[in-house]
């Protein structure tokens, strides 16, 4: 029996151990790309294969590369050259001056799963028949990287995309290492070369084969390295138990020519600083200062004439730290990598460029950038749900400054810190207003008509959410139609059209939030004709078409938030859920299944599916999905209900009515649990509780198949009337069964002597008869 494909996560101290396993393994087209973030910052290996990848596949399938080019070009923005992006929102051209609206803390997610679908069509188009992709150097991957290869290798097949994962012995993050254990096979390279040896040595655990390495290693030395035949027998002899292998590196680079240990030290500036030979790494860590600072210049410079994008937001930026102006040229190339990251939504790395450019500049001599490190970084910590952190840098910021605009933009973040970021028990509306109309009083006071007129507006929208969370609804919506008049007369028709756009979309949510639903579609259906490549507007217009009953422009537009996004979850499962609706349900059916391949704890997917899986009578399927959605929520109501449905099919009578009750122990609210348990008293004749459950699904609401069901069940009971007073009122209410219910009556009527309506009842019943 041949074993089953998997990926693969190589295990060895060295590089050179990793790539001559990775040299047996390819298959298929091979790519292999190095992580290191070093190089290229976030998304450093995957922006790598992707100029691999891209121009050969857009030769042969350019609509294929179009359909991910928002994903392909936010990683890989080189690729531009190549081929562009037709649907461009107003967030993604905003000049950074007019930037008001960041994206989601979920983007970088979306990006990985448009990336991974891109990779999966080309194997399903037969570009290739077999991928193998071999990342390397993983454990120094940026997390963006880290996140993109987790969810690869949990949805990429094996056996027709291979990921191999190339990483040292050293510890890795918590969902990359469980990644890595439930989707890979472990190869650990045991050390065959020097390369190993010397890494090895370092656990300070294999003496005996640091001595036997410099025994083999050094025969047939050259004269000039005579001293190291001298060191590796003193070594041999008096080298103690634990003695560090560090200590024995650093004597040899004692030892070694000047000339070689340049060379050693050049090579590694030339890595980037990313090789992992120690001899390298010694050598430059013995280069005088000025050496050092004078050749990262050079590396800055030279990398800077390759005019590649990606090389600011790593190599570039990482030489210019430590080079000889890190305050200077170094915090200019740090700024232009944070605010790309920023506006791109990468928030872990704006975060680490905002403290990397604090720590290289002086706050006295150079207060702007040090407040836009610090409030960038801010921005990012409070969107990865990190606020106390944020809050301290705001307040070391109003202790150290004296500018009138800082503490505006301070006192505005902080007030949306503390009515939307900062936890449920620590949040304060009230505190949250005093900081908003700080900044709206500092806002009055800004000497430029058209700056006071936009700030003024921006931090009244900031107190419109505030008022929004305190229920002041109207006090909300006064404050935004206000703030567009005001920005219309002040400003010019192009200018900061981004925020006009938001103010449009704020008093549509507030609308639909009091149920004026009109008004609010009114102004969804403004802000998509300004802005209308950007996917939530179709979602949140989508939804309030569902509200308002109009199915079919719901769909149309839950169509469009999924073209214009990288994939989400929500658009697809809002899809699914109108697919149903029309009784569309295989195309239900792969959105339900594709919500669950990128995110599979999204449970309401999972129930769904599982109901159409159950009405299709597939019941197999049905079940697999409720078992596991049982272990990711024991007490849910619905699985429970829906897993009594299966077991009534099963004839397992016992467990069903087991199953419904605790679905009522866990939801006494659950019409549907009510419903089927008495449909289970029924066909076990037990009448009496089939009326009890179904009197008890009609006080929670009015239904006409549960009144049609519990006449029939005092029909049962000879209970005339009230049989037909159920029938009466089901029929009021739905036609839909409406033959079998005046038959039903007719029968009723007739055992109460009342021939004349039975007759009515049985002549309305041939009338309606197809």
């Amino acid at each position: 029996m041949s074993a089953q494909p998997s990926h693969i996560w190589l295990i060895a101290p060295s590089r050179r151990g990793r790539q001559n396993v990775w040299n047996t393994l390819k298959a298929g087209a091979s790519y292999e790309v190095n992580c290191h973030w070093h190089h290229c910052g976030p998304y450093t290996g995957t922006c790598t294969l992707l100029r691999q990848l891209v121009p050969e596949v857009y030769r042969q399938f350019p609509e294929h590369v179009r359909a991910h080019a928002v994903e392909i070009l936010s990683i890989a923005p080189e690729l531009r050259s190549t081929f562009s992006v037709s649907h461009e929102t107003l967030t993604s051209l905003a000049i950074p001056e007019e930037r008001t609206r960041f994206y989601s803390h979920t983007r970088t997610l979306r990006l990985a799963h448009g990336i991974i679908d891109f990779l999966k069509g080309c194997l399903s188009l037969k570009i290739y028949s077999h991928l193998s992709l071999y990342f390397e150097d993983v454990q120094d991957a940026d997390t963006l990287d880290q996140e993109f290869l987790s969810v690869l290798l949990r949805r990429a097949d094996p056996a027709t995309l291979t990921v191999v994962i190339g990483t040292t012995c050293d510890p890795l993050p918590e969902q990359l290492q469980t990644a890595l254990a439930d989707h890979t096979h472990q190869i650990r390279v045991e050390p065959q070369d020097t390369g190993e040896y010397l890494q090895l040595l370092q656990t300070w655990q294999f003496p005996q084969v640091w001595q036997s390495w410099l025994l083999k290693h050094t025969e047939g030395w050259p004269e000039e390295y005579e001293p190291l035949r001298d060191l590796s027998q003193h070594l041999r002899t008096s080298m103690p138990q634990g003695e560090t292998f560090a200590l024995g590196m650093q004597a040899i680079s004692e030892q070694v020519p000047a000339e070689q240990n340049v060379a050693w030290a050049q090579a590694f500036i030339a890595s980037d600083c990313t090789n992992d030979s120690m001899l390298e790494r010694l050598a430059y860590q013995r280069l005088d200062v000025s050496t050092r600072q004078r050749w990262h210049d050079e590396r800055a410079d030279w990398l800077e004439q390759q005019h590649e994008w990606s090389l600011k937001l790593g190599a570039i930026p990482y030489h210019r730290e430590r080079g000889s102006s890190p305050a200077n040229q170094g915090a200019a190339a740090l700024q232009e990598a944070l605010d790309y990251c920023l506006n791109m939504g990468y928030y872990k790395a704006t975060v680490d460029f905002g403290y990397r450019g604090r720590a290289v500049v002086n706050w006295t001599e150079q207060e702007q950038y040090y407040w836009i490190f610090t409030t960038k970084a801010t921005t990012s910590l409070a969107a990865l749900g990190r606020p106390e952190e944020a809050e301290k840098l705001y307040n070391e910021a109003r202790a150290l400054s004296k500018r009138a605009k800082l503490h505006m933009q301070a006192a505005y973040a902080t007030a949306m810190l503390y009515t939307r970021h900062l936890p449920e028990n620590r949040r304060d509306h009230l505190l949250a207003k005093a900081w908003i109309n700080e900044a709206i009083a500092i806002a009055s006071l800004l000497p430029d008509a058209k700056e006071r007129a936009f700030h003024s507006v921006f931090n009244q929208n900031g107190l419109a959410l505030i008022e929004t969370h305190l229920k002041n609804f109207q006090e909300a919506l006064r404050l935004v139609t206000e703030g567009l008049k005001r920005l219309d007369e002040e400003l010019e028709p192009g200018e900061h059209m981004l925020h006009r756009s938001v103010l449009l979309y704020n008093r549509g949510q507030v609308y639909a939030g009091i149920g004026a639903l009109e008004e609010a579609l009114a102004d969804y259906t403004a802000v998509i004709t300004q802005d209308p490549y950007y996917s939530e507007y179709y979602l949140e217009r989508g939804n309030l078409y569902r509200r308002l009953g109009r199915n079919e422009e719901a769909l149309a537009d839950y169509e469009r938030s999924v073209f214009y996004s990288p994939p989400y979850a929500e658009a697809h499962f809002n899809r699914a859920n109108v697919h149903s609706l029309f009784g569309h349900d295989e195309e239900a059916l792969a959105d339900y299944s594709y919500v669950l391949e990128i995110d599979p704890t999204y449970l309401d997917a999972l129930i769904n599916r599982a109901s159409i899986f159950y009405e299709q009578g597939n019941y197999t399927a049905s079940l697999q999905d409720v078992e596991r959605g049982l272990q990711q929520d024991p007490e849910n109501a619905q699985l429970h209900c829906t897993l009594g449905l299966l077991l009534m099919a099963q004839e397992d009578t016992e467990k069903a009515d087991q199953a419904f009750s605790a679905a009522l122990q866990q939801d006494p609210l659950l019409v549907a649990a009510w419903t089927n348990r008495a449909i289970l008293a029924f066909e076990e004749n037990r009448i009496e509780a089939a009326i009890k459950d179904l009197s008890q699904a009609l006080a929670l609401e009015e239904n006409p198949t549960v009144l049609y069901n519990r006449g029939i069940a005092y029909q049962a009971q000879n209970r005339w009337q009230e049989a037909i007073n159920d029938f009466t009122q089901a029929l009021a209410l739905s036609n839909e069964d409406a033959q079998d219910i005046l038959y039903r009556r007719s029968f009723c009527y007739t055992q109460l002597g009342d021939t004349n309506q039975a007759q009515r009842d049985l002549q309305e019943q041939q009338v309606l008869r197809p």
